[in-house]
C-alpha cells in the first residue's frame, strides 16, 4: 500500500513537471520524465519497491461514435500537455485530461448519436439524470451524465462523459464488448457544446494520453488510430435577424432568413467553423450588380475546435437596392494568401409598410465581427 501511495503521488508529481516543461514543445525533458515515471519502481529488484509487471490496454475502435470523422463528428480539444497537444499542435486547452468530440449543434443531439465502447470491460460508474443541453462553461456537474469501464485485465479504465439525459444504455455491473452501445451524446455537466469528453485513466486512476506523438510520451493505445485531426472545415452557415445571439441560439440551428426587408435595421451573417486557423478573416458584401458594398477583415484567429464567427450587416439606410446580395467569407491559412471560403445569397425585398423589427444596437454594429461564446469543449 505505501509502495502504490509512493508511485502514485510521485506520478502525479513528475506529470505535472512534465506539463510545464512541455509548454514550450521541448521533447527531450518530457521524455527524460517520462522515462524517470517508467524507473520509479526499478529501484530496487526486491521488496515493497521491486517492479511490478507493467501491463496497459488496446482501444479496439478507433473512433467510440457511430459517426464518420469531419462529416457528422469533430474532433475538438485533445489531451493537454502543458498547451500542445501529442502532436504538439494547438489543439489542446490547459488542464484537458481527455479528448473531445463534436457534433455541429443540439439538432443533431437530439436525432440521436450514438456512444459506443472502444474497448471490453465491466461498468464501474454510471450517472445518468441531469440537465443536457448546456451551452456555457464552466457550469457545475463536471463529467455530468457518464460511464466509466474497467478493463479487468490491466486495471485501466475509460470514461465516456457530457452524455444526453436519461440515454444510458449500459446498468452497473454490466460487460461490454468493444461496439456495444453505451448511450448518447449529450451536453451535461461541464459542457458548452453537444459532445463526447473521451478518457483514458491508468491503474493508478490517473488520466492519460492514449495517442503517441512527439509531445506525448505515451504508448500508442489505438490499435488503429486516426490521423491527426486538424483540418480547416466549415460545418454549416446562416443569416438571421436575430441581433447579437447567444451560443444557446446557434446550437439551437436558427431557421435561415434569407428575404431581408429594406427596413430590417439589422442581419446577422454566422459561420460555424472547425479548426479555424488564420492570419485573418474577411466578409466582402455585393449588391445586386456585383458592385462592392462592404469589406471587414479580422486579425488573426486560431482555434482547436468549433466556433461561430459573425458579422453584423446594417440593412435600413446601408442595402437600398432590391435584389439579390451576396456575402462571401475568406479566410488566409496561416502563412498563406487569402482565399474564398464559401458565398452565401440573400434577396433583399422592399419593404411593405409593415415596420421592422426594433434595433437594439446601433449603426456602429455595421461590419463588425464577432466570435460567438466559447469554443466547443
Amino acid at each position: 500500500m505505501v509502495a502504490c501511495e509512493v508511485r502514485k503521488l510521485t506520478a502525479i508529481a513528475v506529470g505535472r513537471l512534465s506539463d510545464l516543461m512541455c509548454r514550450d514543445h521541448r521533447r527531450p525533458p518530457c521524455l527524460v520524465l517520462a522515462l524517470a515515471v517508467g524507473t520509479l519502481g526499478c529501484l530496487s529488484t526486491e521488496g515493497p519497491f521491486a517492479p511490478r509487471e507493467q501491463t496497459s490496454i488496446t482501444l479496439v475502435r478507433s473512433v467510440p461514435l457511430a459517426g464518420t470523422p469531419n462529416e457528422n463528428i469533430f474532433y475538438g480539444a485533445y489531451y493537454a500537455h502543458g498547451f500542445a497537444d501529442y502532436n504538439c499542435g494547438i489543439k489542446a486547452f490547459e488542464g484537458h485530461r481527455g479528448v473531445d468530440i463534436l457534433l455541429r449543434n443540439f439538432l443533431v443531439q437530439d436525432s440521436g448519436v450514438v456512444v459506443e465502447a472502444v474497448a471490453p470491460g465491466r461498468v464501474v460508474a454510471a450517472v445518468d439524470g441531469l440537465f443536457d443541453r448546456n451551452a456555457v462553461r464552466p457550469s457545475p456537474g463536471g463529467f455530468g451524465n457518464h460511464l466509466e469501464i474497467l478493463h479487468d485485465e490491466s486495471r485501466f479504465s475509460h470514461i465516456y462523459a457530457h452524455l444526453r439525459e436519461n440515454s444510458l444504455m449500459v446498468d452497473l455491473g454490466d460487460e461490454v464488448r468493444p461496439g456495444d452501445p453505451l448511450g448518447l451524446v449529450g451536453s451535461s455537466g461541464n459542457s458548452n457544446w453537444p459532445h463526447l469528453h473521451f478518457e483514458v485513466r491508468d491503474d493508478l486512476g490517473i488520466p492519460i494520453d492514449p495517442y503517441e506523438g512527439p509531445c506525448s510520451a505515451t504508448e500508442q493505445l489505438w490499435a488503429d488510430p486516426l490521423p491527426y485531426q486538424d483540418e480547416f472545415h466549415v460545418l454549416d452557415v446562416g443569416i438571421t435577424t436575430t441581433i447579437l445571439p447567444s451560443l444557446e441560439f446557434l446550437l439551437e440551428r436558427p431557421v435561415d432568413n434569407d428575404m431581408i426587408r429594406t427596413d430590417e435595421p439589422l442581419m446577422l451573417f454566422w459561420v460555424e467553423t472547425h479548426n479555424l486557423n488564420a492570419d485573418s478573416l474577411r466578409f466582402d458584401v455585393r449588391d445586386p450588380s456585383n458592385q462592392p458594398a462592404l469589406t471587414t477583415t479580422f486579425p488573426q484567429r486560431s482555434t482547436f475546435s468549433v466556433t461561430f464567427v459573425t458579422v453584423t450587416l446594417a440593412v435600413e439606410g446601408m442595402f437600398v437596392d432590391p435584389g439579390v446580395w451576396t456575402i462571401t467569407f475568406s479566410h488566409a491559412p496561416v502563412g498563406e494568401p487569402m482565399q474564398e471560403v464559401l458565398s452565401r445569397q440573400f434577396e433583399l425585398v422592399e419593404a411593405t409598410g409593415v415596420a421592422g423589427h426594433a434595433a437594439p444596437v446601433g449603426i456602429g454594429d455595421h461590419g463588425v465581427i464577432r466570435f460567438v461564446g466559447r469554443e466547443g469543449r
